[in-house]
């Protein structure tokens, strides 16, 4: 990979300057997270997993990051993402699926749920979670 894709790509995640010259010991929880995803990109990749990908991120960087996921699922990249963030999770999936014990219980379109019932419908499935 050229130098200049792999630092137009790590601008595009807001990496700071430099920081690639550093040891990834020595990131932060979200740079670690966002190194995670612009490898993913550098590689071209055509499905990424994700595991809580906005955890140690500030509300300005986790904007940005939903940005630049909606970004890469529009180019055509499968995302699976792992979240307790039901609110983010709208606004990135085009499905959002329930799981309970390690099973889907449940897939919805969040395109036709308001945040409201889309908590609604959460904790409704938590509570049978519970009983």
């Amino acid at each position: 990979m050229d130098s200049a894709r792999r630092d137009a790509i790590l601008a595009r995640l807001r990496f700071p300057p430099g920081a690639i010259n550093r040891p990834a010991s020595s990131y932060s929880k979200g740079m670690r997270q966002k190194l995670g995803l612009a490898i993913a990109l550098m590689k071209d990749a055509k499905a990424i997993l994700l595991d809580e990908p906005l955890s140690g991120l500030d509300p300005a960087a986790a904007n940005d990051l939903v940005q630049v996921l909606r970004e890469t699922a529009d180019g055509g990249t499968a995302l699976l993402i792992s979240t307790h963030d039901i609110f983010r999770a709208k606004d990135v999936a085009d499905r959002i699926g329930i799981m309970r014990h390690g099973r889907l219980v449940e897939m919805i379109d969040p395109a036709n749920l308001s945040a409201g019932e889309l908590e609604q419908f959460y904790l409704t499935h938590m509570a049978e979670r519970a009983s």
